[in-house]
């Protein structure tokens, strides 16, 4: 319920309470494998990032636009607005010549 920065924040405070701190690389991994599949799918895929390359506050900040964006969506875009047809135009019929 708490989403992507609930999640990323919850991470963050267990790993500070470990005697020994993670490794930013374990961190970055458990947080890619504990959100959504579409998330972590469009980091790795298309935004090009990596637990090995990139910085977990980078991670958590495209995951929340992601995140932001199908929010959006969701609430924005009504399922029956892309089934829905434009209004037909009225045409007059005139009488065969």
């Amino acid at each position: 319920a708490g989403g992507v920065k609930q999640f990323a924040d919850d991470i963050q405070y267990w790993a500070e309470q470990m005697v020994n701190m993670p490794s930013a690389y374990d961190v970055n991994k458990k947080f890619l494998k504990g959100i959504p599949i579409e998330i972590t799918k469009h980091l790795l895929m298309y935004r090009h990032m990596s637990p090995e390359l990139t910085s977990y506050s980078l991670l958590v900040e495209a995951a929340m636009e992601y995140e932001s964006g199908e929010m959006f969506v969701r609430d924005y875009i009504s399922p029956s607005a892309s089934r829905s047809r434009p209004p037909r135009r009225q045409t007059t019929r005139t009488a065969p010549r």
